[in-house]
């Protein structure tokens, strides 16, 4: 795909090699990721456990793509009675872990680490029929004594278009509202409704396991003033969470449990991110992850439905991981993927021609030359497998003549192969250049 799959070969490349993951964090432009998801639920995790939650173009938790600070996501606390905590992936709160790994197969992606003789395995994975994330979380006790441990979860809720709840925050977040289900250790987020016609999605969220549940929805409550999610208040002093919920200022969704395990032996967890229509519907998705059976089963699933995608699309497994690594690079817009004649930093953001429309906030990717080589057909298979995860990207390509299919694309939402003679030179600046702000 031109200069995409070059990016696509350099990513495989950088991702297989297998140094301490730790340290291949901050070599890589883009933190190492990958995208998971079933076409209408989709999530991008990466290897230091950061990321984000889509529901089609809704974005459910706030993840701003910042390559650098890579602060957003939905993050598992570990915390021992000693005070000492550390977060199961890299970020937000490193530690200082004796081994650090993760893995990759179809439809997952695998962190485990290991400090002080405390062994944190984390599984994630999107269901393949259901609008959920699961984590699949097994802490085991490799010392001679008995931990008592403490296990907390942390999801910043945005239920909103990425881009508006960015732009004025703190207004989105008034029409916000929590719920604690009573008894069942699950919390609820929903978008009170602006206008009359105005529908939007539930949002859940449960950690399942063994212990009593806590629960927070304060954001201010459990970060505390002048801190951030590295070391939040919760965290960094003793005590149960508030249990605040309702009309909170700045909603978060947190979970805690408490239990205690043997030497040798291992407590399993389930972290659920859950979306549906009404708030029922979304009750019954935590519900139904509360049998280990279908947990697994889900696990299974998604790994069967994953294999079943890349055969559909005529990929092998490693070739579906790299567009997956791609796809997330993207989202993140990372500069190895820029045009070599980008613009400068600082320069304001080009915007693709007006009858060149492509669907607000999706990654533009234009191929030149398109009409000669395979990279236009390549370009075409990657945009249909991103489809069906749940991006949606513009990919436009640029030729002698335009496709019979797609025309000049105007209004389209499949790629579109564009006539060059067709194209001011204004156009055709402003459509190299747009890679570089796509997905900002």
């Amino acid at each position: 795909m031109g200069r995409a799959d070059e990016m696509s070969r350099a990513l495989a490349a950088a991702t297989r090699e297998e140094p301490e993951a730790l340290a291949r964090l901050g070599g890589s432009r883009s933190p190492p990721g990958r995208l998971l998801g079933n076409g209408d639920f989709l999530t991008l995790v990466t290897e230091a456990g950061t990321g984000g939650a889509w529901l089609g173009s809704l974005a459910l938790t706030r993840w701003r793509g910042d390559r650098v600070e890579d602060g957003d996501g939905c993050f598992v606390y570990v915390r021992e009675t000693d005070g000492r905590f550390t977060s199961i992936g890299a970020r937000p709160a490193a530690g200082r872990p004796e081994r650090y790994e993760t893995a990759h197969g179809p439809g997952w992606l695998a962190i485990t680490r290991e400090e002080r003789g405390l062994e944190s395995a984390m599984e994630i994975w999107v269901d393949a029929r259901l609008a959920c994330e699961c984590r699949r979380i097994t802490l085991r006790n490799r010392s001679p004594r008995p931990r008592a441990i403490e296990i907390t979860t942390w999801v910043e809720v945005a239920l909103d278009d990425a881009r508006g709840f960015e732009a004025h925050p703190a207004y989105s977040r008034l029409f916000l509202q929590t719920e604690a289900v009573a008894g069942a250790g699950m919390l609820l987020a929903r978008r009170r409704a602006r206008a009359p016609d105005a529908t939007s999605p539930w949002l859940g969220h449960a950690l399942l396991g063994p212990g009593v549940a806590e629960f927070e929805t304060d954001r201010a409550r459990f970060v505390g003033r002048g801190r951030d999610a590295a070391q939040p208040r919760a965290l960094v002093t003793p005590g149960p969470l508030s249990g605040t919920a309702g009309s909170v200022l700045d909603p978060v969704l947190c979970v805690r449990r408490n239990v205690t395990i043997a030497p040798g032996a291992a407590e399993e967890f389930v972290f659920v991110l859950a979306a549906a229509l009404s708030r029922e519907g979304t009750i019954a998705i935590l519900e139904r992850m509360r049998d280990s059976a279908a947990v697994r089963a889900s696990r299974e699933a998604a790994e069967a439905a994953a294999r079943e995608r890349a055969r559909r699309h005529g990929l092998d497994e490693g070739e579906a991981l790299e567009l997956e690594r791609l796809g997330a690079a993207l989202r993140y817009g990372d500069p190895r993927l820029l045009p070599a004649r980008a613009n400068g930093a600082g320069a304001p953001a080009p915007q693709a021609p007006a009858r060149l429309a492509h669907p607000a906030g999706a990654p533009l990717v234009l191929i030149e030359d398109a009409d000669r080589g395979p990279a236009w057909k390549q370009a075409r298979a990657a945009w249909g497998y991103w489809r069906d995860l749940g991006m949606w990207t513009a990919v436009i390509g640029l030729g002698r003549g335009a496709s019979p299919s797609t025309g000049n694309g105007a209004g389209k939402e499949e790629p579109a192969l564009v006539a060059r003679a067709t194209l001011t030179a204004t156009e055709r600046r402003a459509l190299v250049n747009v890679r570089k702000y796509g997905d900002e």
